[in-house]
């Protein structure tokens, strides 16, 4: 944080607190002003351009399908194994430094918190269509 004194929101709940100031942010995959603009800053504090969040976004979406394609895509990014986080965290954060300028990578996964539903709607189907069936075999068939 010293190292980043342009970086205006640290935490989450600094954050938190100055969105609840905010009128209306629009989402961080809309044209125009993002509200990722108002959490992704550069280490002198300026907002990351639209180029910019054009890549996280395309980057996070080859993340994920990374992770679909190794069997771990989670149905929500809040049922994500810890695996998957670390994986997302981890390589977000190499490519996009941006996203490590704050406590726990936060910024990272709140840009998976965002538009992870999105891209799991469109490439895997809406978690409401994935349904529960009852099983019908003996609890054998479960540990082969």
């Amino acid at each position: 944080q010293d190292d980043c004194p342009q970086v205006k929101y640290w935490t989450r709940q600094q954050y938190t607190a100055a969105k609840k100031k905010k009128a209306t942010i629009t989402s961080l995959t809309s044209t125009g002003n993002s509200s990722a603009n108002s959490y992704i800053k550069t280490k002198e504090g300026e907002p990351v351009d639209k180029d910019v969040i054009d890549c996280i976004c395309t980057h996070a979406c080859q993340l994920w399908q990374s992770l679909h394609k190794d069997g771990i895509a989670p149905v929500t990014w809040t049922s994500a194994t810890l695996q998957a986080y670390n994986y997302f965290e981890h390589h977000m954060c190499l490519q996009f430094p941006e996203l490590s300028y704050g406590a726990n990578n936060r910024k990272a996964h709140m840009v998976a918190t965002e538009i992870y539903p999105l891209w799991y709607g469109k490439h895997i189907g809406h978690p409401t269509k994935v349904k529960n069936k009852p099983f019908k075999g003996n609890r054998q068939d479960l540990v082969k």
